[in-house]
């Protein structure tokens, strides 16, 4: 993972799994400055950058999480309206349970709880 250009080499589908899947591996093992560096990635797939950046915050010292927990909550906001399903599903995802503590996650959380389950309003 210290060099993508292999990862450039191979066909387009694969190279773009491969390349998406790379920040994500780097923030797991700790490696979460090499992680956000991939800008150009995780610029253009949302669900990878907030994996990544959620990765991330149980890989960096406490005074580090609050900065990669907003950067996973960005994408995480941006499809919070296109794909629901995408959001439920991070409860579940171990990737996401270092946000689970985070004061921002809870109330983007509680706020697509909310708007859930809201009534609709019938005039």
């Amino acid at each position: 993972m210290d060099d993508a250009s292999y990862a450039r080499a191979e066909p387009p589908n694969t190279s773009q799994f491969l390349l998406n899947l790379r920040p994500v591996t780097l923030a797991r093992a700790g490696r979460a400055p090499e992680a956000a560096a991939a800008r150009e990635i995780l610029a253009t797939a949302p669900g990878i950058a907030a994996r990544t950046f959620a990765a991330a915050v149980s890989a960096v010292p406490e005074s580090g999480r609050a900065e990669y927990c907003e950067e996973a909550l960005k994408p995480l906001r941006a499809v919070s309206g296109k794909d629901p399903a995408f959001i439920r599903s991070i409860a579940f995802d171990p990737d996401f349970f270092s946000l689970r503590t985070m004061p921002a996650y809870r109330d983007l959380i509680r706020a697509l709880t909310d708007k859930k389950s809201s009534p609709k309003d019938d005039r």
